[in-house]
């Protein structure tokens, strides 16, 4: 019965236990090879494994390398003396890395530009001080995975395109092919339309709009829906505050009609900050659980930040705005303050928070550069938790609390991301240190709360240009490389409430962002907390076309395959399970139980043979008086 009680314990404590320090794991995860940056994320040889894309430069010189980091097979990582890193490094012989002779790359995108199904790499880049925009051409077939540099591809393919700042990447037409969003000198919202012909020159349209405000200098424009009817709209980052468009069409010439313009707060455009200096990057989230997104960017009164805030608009609300009080949220952040996106140590100048859910209870956290006393910029946890009975939390029931023992000992970063490591669903971080002038290095952390048990539900959605008739793939493949931005994905699940069981619904969009080092994954992993029901309904959403799937396992992970794309009822969801901890020590405690009983059972059969042999020997050898 000790061995049953002590399983019983370990279940317990393993449901009940939380740990929010991370572990340095960056020479398990990538070997000895670190000095790079991380670009984006994608699956490029369609394993159903994450890779990286990542830029590589030596000190003092410009970023003339591009990478591709492929994960390799593997759930847990092995001991320090491992020779089977995370990830394998592509090389050139492998066409799976990139060098470039002039200029210096800026930033590295995945999409598919020619819909065959397979990953491509829209690159920017900075020649003579301007800068361009080409696509690195992928080769996909259902054993080769390869990335076709510039000086590979027929010329005829190699499209350079003039740009004044980093493009969005979002689909146009619903084609499944992707396409660019910019802005020229003159003002002109463009987009930049491809097909399936790689030889075929893009065509440009001009987005109807009555303004022409640039873009903020590292703008975080984005393609998801705003109003709730389905189809996504677009937003933009602009010197001048938050501009909308509404999506009228799917395949239309003129999908997108002007919706409305919200400017920043007076403090930025009107004191001495500028919005460049003291805007950082928005992000969009559900913060609350409520089913609806938020836009929650930081925002600096100074070009110090020492006077910093961060503030949260629902979209919802965004959307019917024409002006909006900003008003901050409840934060302190003690002696720390935003770090300025003016540095020069600061990469690409940018002040960004990271989206992830770090303890998976559905609510989800933020990680972001802050600036310490000595003014080195160091990473931290900002935790989305409830105010407390008597705070003065306000405007909402949630707010962002600091937590400087969760990044302790990740030293000065100044750059920081979630990524699921070990494609388990729980998020863990990468973190990059340095400076321009030593160089850059990147360092993997493995997030401890990992040792809890808290559930999910991870969504892959991929993309619908085809499946099992891909063009140079056989009728078996699966386009599992590639996705596209601006889709929306939610469930609806039950948890256990103070008197009853309660409803919640959370909303997530994927990929909605692309520019400027958004390092976005291409997945959603929802937290569902200690509660392991199933999730009653997951609804995909692309374009006003929506599935739903009932009943779902938690610490599932699912790929979404919309196709065909005009047919939802017939769009296909794979799945995976991850066995929770407290799944694997029932049942380890349930075959601990079974074979002490079958223990107990065998000792005393044997003792009661034992007993019956002695009682013969003892009636053999007893007198019978009868036979006298």
């Amino acid at each position: 019965m000790m061995y049953v009680l002590y399983s019983l314990l370990l279940l317990f404590g393993a449901v009940g236990m939380y740990g929010y320090e991370l572990s340095d794991i960056t020479g398990k995860v990538f070997g000895n090879n670190s000095g790079v940056i991380p670009a984006s994320f994608g699956d490029f040889n369609g394993d159903k494994l994450t890779d990286m894309i990542v830029l590589k430069s030596n000190p003092n010189d410009d970023i003339l390398s591009l990478r591709l980091l492929l994960a390799n097979e593997q759930k847990v990582v092995t001991s320090a003396s491992s020779s089977n890193p995370l990830f394998h490094w592509g090389t050139r012989d492998e066409n799976l890395q990139c060098n470039f002779l002039k200029g210096s790359l800026t930033s590295a995108v995945p999409g598919d530009f020619d819909g065959d199904g397979g990953m491509d790499i829209f690159i920017t880049s900075k020649i003579g001080g301007k800068l361009e925009g080409s696509i690195l051409w992928g080769y996909h077939t259902d054993t080769i995975h390869q990335l076709l540099c510039q000086e590979d591809q027929d010329p005829a393919w190699v499209h350079t395109i003039p740009l004044l700042q980093e493009p969005l990447v979002f689909d146009y037409n619903f084609d499944y092919i992707s396409d660019l969003l910019l802005v020229t000198e003159d003002g002109n919202r463009t987009v930049y339309i491809f097909s399936e012909n790689r030889t075929d020159t893009y065509s440009v349209l001009t987005l109807k709009s009555p303004r022409n405000d640039q873009l903020k200098a590292t703008h975080s424009n984005a393609h998801l829906d705003m109003n709730e009817d389905g189809f996504a709209d677009l937003l933009l980052t602009t010197l001048s505050g938050l501009e909308m468009y509404r999506r009228v069409g799917i395949g239309l010439e003129e999908n997108f009609e002007y919706q409305g313009h919200v400017p920043w707060p007076n403090e930025v455009t009107s004191g001495s900050c500028t919005v460049d200096e003291c805007v950082g990057q928005a992000v969009i989230a559900d913060f609350d659980l409520s089913g609806t997104l938020d836009l929650i960017i930081p925002i600096c009164f100074d070009t110090f930040c020492k006077s910093s805030n961060m503030f949260l608009i629902p979209l919802s609300e965004l959307w019917t705005a024409t002006g909006w009080i900003w008003f901050p949220m409840s934060m302190d952040l003690g002696s720390l303050h935003f770090f300025p996106p003016g540095s020069k140590s600061n990469l690409l100048q940018l002040m960004a928070p990271r989206v992830g859910d770090v303890d998976l209870d559905g609510f989800p956290d933020l990680l972001m550069p802050l600036q310490n006393t000595s003014s080195q910029p160091e990473t931290h946890l900002l935790m989305n938790v409830p105010c407390g009975a008597f705070s003065t939390c306000q405007p909402f029931w949630r707010e962002f609390q600091l937590r400087p023992a969760f990044t302790e000992g990740t030293g000065n970063t100044v750059m920081s991301t979630f990524f699921d490591l070990f494609e388990d669903g729980r998020p863990d971080v990468l973190a990059v240190s340095g400076n321009h002038e030593n160089g850059f290095k990147l360092a993997a952390y493995t997030n401890t709360s990992q040792d809890s048990d808290a559930y999910f539900v991870k969504v892959v959605v991929l993309s619908g240009a085809c499946l099992h008739n891909c063009r140079n793939k056989s009728s078996k493949y699966v386009p599992y490389g590639t996705n596209s931005g601006g889709q929306i994905v939610s469930y609806r699940s039950q948890r256990v409430g103070p008197e009853t069981f309660d409803y919640f619904q959370s909303v997530a969009a994927q990929l909605p962002q692309s520019a400027y080092f958004s390092l976005q994954t291409p997945y959603t992993i929802f937290g569902l907390g200690l509660a392991p029901n199933f999730v009653d309904y997951l609804w995909v959403n692309i374009s006003a076309m929506t599935h739903s799937w009932p009943q779902i396992i938690p610490n599932s992970q699912l790929y979404i395959i919309p196709y065909p794309r005009n047919k939802p009822e017939q769009w296909q969801a794979k799945i995976s399970i991850f066995p929770s901890k407290s799944i694997v020590i029932t049942g380890l405690s349930m075959i601990g139980t079974c074979a002490f009983t079958a223990l107990l059972i065998l000792i005393l059969h044997i003792r009661e043979r034992r007993q019956d042999h002695h009682a013969k020997l003892q009636e053999s050898n007893r007198f019978h008086f009868d036979a006298m």
